[in-house]
């Protein structure tokens, strides 16, 4: 080896043996993660003592998902309900128009397979509806409206059971 090599080696283990004997005042960075709609958190924590040693840890921890009682009721029952919060709700000046006066055509002619099942039609309308404020009424209810809805439009059968517990069930077309 020529004595350049050698003398090169040499320098860059004294400067590598120079920078892990300073003295660093340890460095810690933690990230947490939650993925939306899921029960899982994530969190890593990385700490430095000096430019060589780090030490990481990663935690993951899991929640119980909250089960969803079966369905009591048929769509039909729910829709009767439905129908009175969506006049309340649904049914104003600068939404949708009453269902009598037009809005079953308003609706018959959208495309329900966007939602792929009577769960995605009612996450849609929980998330956005009533236009004024969205969110604003309970669960209980939106599935109360979803089955008015998609009862009205013959995509949910009225005798057939209907509540959070299955609207992954029905498919729509």
């Amino acid at each position: 080896m020529k004595k350049t090599t050698i003398m090169t080696i040499a320098v860059l283990f004294l400067i590598g043996g120079l920078l892990a004997s300073c003295a660093q005042e340890p460095s810690t960075e933690t990230v947490t993660v939650t993925t939306p709609g899921s029960n899982v958190t994530v969190t890593a924590t990385t700490t430095a003592t000096n430019t060589i040693t780090a030490t990481q840890t990663v935690t993951v921890t899991s929640t119980a998902v909250p089960t969803v009682p079966a369905p009591t009721e048929t769509a039909g029952a729910l829709a009767v309900l439905g129908g009175q919060i969506y006049s309340l709700q649904c049914d104003v000046d600068y939404c949708h128009e009453g269902w009598d006066a037009g809005g079953e055509e308003e609706f018959a002619g959208y495309n329900y397979s966007v939602y792929k099942t009577a769960k995605g039609f009612f996450d849609f309308v929980k998330l956005y509806m009533p236009n004024s404020f969205p969110g604003s009424i309970t669960d209980e209810e939106y599935v109360q409206v979803s089955a008015f809805v998609l009862t009205e439009l013959n995509k949910v059968p009225s005798d057939a059971l209907f509540g959070l517990g299955n609207l992954s069930t029905f498919e729509l077309e």
